[in-house]
């Protein structure tokens, strides 16, 4: 079974770049242009771990988490938020749900790295490790 990841991102060039980077390394990847679209694939095609821009038109990254977050089953699915901007966003990612924040530009070798991380990590919630 591949690992399906996510990508929400309106940047044609940053989400060309990220879908590239992770079918190299075998993960199976949807994409997204912007936070309402990426809302309904991740609803459709349930993603093991989704990538997300924050500033986006329509619906933004931050948005996008909060809505993601209300459905039960999608609740410990892992979210990468990706920003070039400032800390408070960063902050408000975390508290909509985010897994892990990073900014931009992108370090090809750190995105990897979490992305392992988050995807071998136990479920939210999961109390079997203590």
């Amino acid at each position: 079974m591949s690992i399906k990841i996510l990508v929400v991102e309106d940047s044609v060039e940053t989400r060309d770049s990220l879908t590239v980077l992770l079918e190299l390394c075998g993960y199976d990847v949807v994409v997204a242009n912007d936070g309402q679209q990426g809302l309904a694939r991740a609803l459709s095609d349930a993603p093991d771990l989704i990538v997300t821009d924050v500033r986006m038109p329509a619906v933004n990254g931050i948005e996008m988490l909060r809505e993601l977050r209300k459905h039960p089953g999608y609740r410990p699915v892992p979210v990468v938020v990706v920003t070039g901007y400032s800390k408070d966003y960063a902050n408000e990612a975390f508290a909509a749900g985010a897994d892990r924040v990073i900014a931009k530009p992108l370090n090809p070798e750190h995105l990897l790295r979490l992305v392992d991380n988050l995807l071998n990590e136990s479920p939210r919630g999961d109390l079997t490790n203590l």
